[in-house]
């Protein structure tokens, strides 16, 4: 099995597009590296988040790498329950 190397939580295959083909994802909503926070992205500067501040069902706070807090809201996986 394989392991996300940010939590060291089980990776998941999940199908990206219509081609079949299947990726392996982290699913742990409070990891930097998973899934949920793939696409977040400081408004500022453009630069990846490094902490998770605060996290709620529908909204994450974030520090930026150049020490920026911002808020995101979280987007729906659907790929993850198919």
């Amino acid at each position: 099995m394989l392991t996300c190397p940010a939590c060291f939580q089980m990776l998941v295959k999940i199908n990206v597009d219509s081609d079949e083909s299947e990726t392996m994802v982290c699913k742990n909503n409070r990891c930097l590296k998973s899934i949920f926070h793939a696409d977040a992205k400081c408004p500022d500067c453009g630069a990846p988040p490094a902490k998770i501040m605060r996290g709620s069902n529908h909204y994450t706070s974030y520090l930026c790498e150049n020490h920026h807090e911002f808020n995101e809201q979280l987007k729906p996986r659907p790929e993850l329950y198919q």
